[in-house]
């Protein structure tokens, strides 16, 4: 984790061989981190110029563009990611159906199919409404454990879960990854679909929970730490120590939504009061979705 001498490093490699591709990769991917976005998309388009096919630059470059606001470009760059291999779950080339590519497909069966992690597809699934206006029916495939929250969403039709083998039970005409919708609907930073809340849960779901967490403090709900099998867990996890300091602040109540391991943090905090443990009671990502309603 010593940036700014890797920084010297490969600038001074780069000053030995100003070719040294791998050099220039790991620069912008640094340039990347620190939000130095203009340095890291010129250091990818000189890398470019030597490697125009490289799947790992242009990957790089993309998350620099969308980092910076530049979705047009970003979103283009991103569709790298299969030839990358970044972590897919799904390979798109298996499908022997044509990929959708943004055409007329009224009437038609358009199945849009999950990628990486769980956090992906409750972000990107926002971007189903936008879908209904070219006519088609939509089946979502994704893990069963996402399918009930997933069946709320305005304009899907269908949802299936993925099975292990990747085989699809239904038919349809076309498909499309998730993570291309924004690409696909050409997606600007001023037009991110913005109507929350997208997913939902039923009423009485949500009743249940208000009876359980209306109290009259403003409540809070926290979660402090990821998968911590995720590659780069360390850089987005933190620890229940790190909210202590807000746990005298009057007038708050605190609910833990955390699962996993690190929900066992809590019982270094069994005597703070306005601290509430829920991770016994989230056993579906249904129930949590309630809970936050």
């Amino acid at each position: 984790d010593d940036y700014d001498r890797s920084r010297d490093c490969l600038l001074k490699a780069l000053g030995i061989e100003p070719s040294f591709v791998l050099a220039m990769i790991n620069l912008c991917e640094l340039y990347t981190r620190f939000n130095q976005v203009d340095e890291a998309i010129s250091v990818a388009d000189q890398a470019l110029k030597i490697a125009p096919n490289l799947a790992e630059i242009h990957w790089n470059r993309s998350l620099a563009l969308l980092k910076k606001g530049d979705y047009e470009a970003g979103w283009g760059e991103f569709e790298w990611r299969f030839a990358k291999g970044q972590n897919q779950t799904i390979d798109p080339e298996r499908y022997h159906q044509p990929r959708w590519g943004g055409e007329d497909i009224s009437g038609q069966k358009l199945l849009v199919h999950d990628e990486q992690g769980h956090g992906d597809t409750i972000q990107f699934i926002r971007f189903i409404p936008l879908l209904k206006k070219y006519g088609a029916t939509i089946i979502v495939q994704t893990k069963n454990t996402l399918i009930p929250i997933i069946k709320t969403v305005s304009g899907v039709d269908e949802v299936i879960e993925r099975e292990s083998d990747g085989n699809v039970q239904v038919s349809f005409d076309k498909h499309i990854p998730l993570l291309s919708l924004p690409n696909i609907l050409q997606c600007q930073l001023s037009t991110i679909p913005m109507s929350v809340p997208y997913l939902t849960v039923s009423d009485s779901q949500v009743q249940k929970w208000n009876e359980r967490i209306g109290n009259g403090d403003l409540s809070v709900g926290i979660v402090w730490a990821g998968n911590p099998d995720q590659l780069a867990d360390r850089n987005r996890s933190a620890t229940l120590s790190q909210f202590s300091a807000l746990f005298d602040i009057s007038g708050v109540r605190f609910y833990s939504l955390q699962k996993g391991a690190a929900a066992t943090q809590i019982k270094d905090y069994s005597d703070v009061e306005i601290l509430c443990d829920l991770e016994g009671e989230l056993s579906t990502y249904e129930e949590t979705a309630a809970a936050i309603m």
